[in-house]
């Protein structure tokens, strides 16, 4: 889980900061996407990314492509047939903005016929996709197309069977968290996660 937060210097209110803040959470759910497993990718990535990046369990190193090209596809072998019902995708900022226009996720099988199991308009920091039925695939495709010519930075893509974000309620679980943890945190309703 990645938190984005604004600092503001109790004795200098008007000098603020922002940080982003990795919580390493007990997952619920099993996942099933490793670097290990990645086997397409039709875009060249930027120097210094790798594929790797998009499945390392970070969302602060991503895959960044070279920007040319208006669409990206990456496709992974799970290893053999894997049930799963959640899909997560994690999107970094490029030049300050996000840059996946639409997304599309497509399994298989065989890698000859594909099946659609979401679609989404633009990405963003984070979409949790929970689908209505859990699915059984060996292949799973993801396809981006972006708004503009700039690169596009996918911070982490993940397929697991159960809820990996740690409960129904992000808000909730993570003040129950953070409840736990020695330093003091409050929390406004302005915090999103």
């Amino acid at each position: 889980m990645t938190l984005t937060a604004e600092l503001y210097l109790i004795d200098a209110p008007e000098q603020n900061a922002q940080a982003q803040i990795v919580l390493q959470v007990p997952q619920n759910g099993e996942l099933v996407i490793h670097a290990d497993k990645a086997i397409y990718c039709n875009a060249e990535p930027l120097e210094g990314s790798s594929l790797e990046n998009a499945v390392d369990g970070s969302p602060l190193s991503a895959f960044i492509t070279n920007g040319f090209g208006d669409a990206t596809e990456i496709m992974f072998h799970l290893g053999g047939e894997v049930t799963f019902d959640h899909i997560i995708i994690q999107e970094q900022q490029v030049n300050g903005a996000y840059n996946i226009a639409t997304a599309v996720v497509e399994i298989s099988s065989d890698r000859s016929r594909w099946t659609e199991v979401a679609q989404l308009e633009g990405v963003g920091a984070l979409q949790d996709i929970v689908l209505d039925d859990a699915v059984t695939a060996t292949y799973v495709r993801f396809s981006f197309t972006k708004f503009t010519d700039d690169p596009i930075a996918v911070a982490e893509l993940t397929v697991a069977r159960g809820n990996v974000l740690g409960g129904s309620d992000p808000q909730t679980d993570l003040e129950s968290i953070m409840a736990g943890c020695a330093t003091n945190f409050s929390f406004t309703e302005g915090f999103t996660v």
